[in-house]
């Protein structure tokens, strides 16, 4: 399952259990803790780059670049 793939389904969830009233335990500030740590990750598109330079430089390949930025950019904002 792709990041982007895994980004929506989690922020998908987290919308639905918020407009159902509960909530996810602060699993979002973990996750957005965990990636605003990363190194460069002022904006979602700097962090895909960065994320996208490490899979190439371990021969792997990145896919739905734009879906991943919007992910990204909804957590980062």
């Amino acid at each position: 399952m792709s990041l982007a793939v895994t980004l929506k389904k989690f922020l998908v969830t987290l919308k639905r259990v918020d407009k159902d009233g509960g909530e996810l335990d602060s699993s979002i500030d973990c996750v957005e803790s965990a990636i605003r740590a990363l190194p460069d990750a002022e904006t979602a598109r700097v962090l895909f780059d960065a994320y996208d330079a490490r899979c190439e430089a371990a021969s792997g390949d990145t896919e739905a670049r734009t879906c991943t930025i919007d992910a990204l950019n909804e957590i980062l904002l």
